[in-house]
């Protein structure tokens, strides 16, 4: 756990008692985590307060205070910006970010908000690399009938 700790602290903007903070401010992770903390193996698919944690009700632990999945911090809604922010100041690209990020946090979606920073970012937008444009296969077919 220490080590979590450390990785998560390791990004400089998040500590443990803000998560824990934070975690009690979300309705549904904070229903989730009294759930985990009960003992409960079984989740109610119907139970509306937890459709947005759904997908990882399952393998999720606690350790005071903090959801964790696959020994990964679980991210409230509210901290999400700043950590995206923070994975993207040295503007690497969607792998990179995804890769720092999956090392040590979650939230369901990360990948679509990862690749939404990326790409709403003007300076990347601007500086990256011109990949050229992928013929169009109608293109494609029309060449290879000539």
């Amino acid at each position: 756990m220490a080590s979590i700790r450390h990785d998560a602290q390791e990004l400089g903007i998040i500590s443990w008692s803000l998560l824990v903070q934070e975690t009690a401010t979300d309705a549904s992770l904070t229903h989730l985590l009294k759930l985990v903390e009960q003992g409960v193996t079984n989740f109610d698919r119907t139970d509306h307060a937890l459709s947005n944690p759904w997908p990882i009700c399952e393998s999720v632990y606690s350790h005071k205070g903090v959801l964790l999945y696959q020994d990964r911090v679980v991210v409230p809604s509210p901290l999400r910006p700043q950590l995206l922010k923070h994975l993207h100041v040295a503007h690497q690209g969607t792998s990179a970010m995804e890769h720092r990020a999956r090392a040590i946090v979650f939230w369901p979606g990360m990948s679509k908000d990862i690749c939404e920073t990326r790409e709403g970012c003007a300076d990347c937008n601007r500086n990256a690399p011109s990949e050229a444009a992928t013929p169009h296969p109608i293109f494609l077919t029309t060449i290879n009938t000539i």
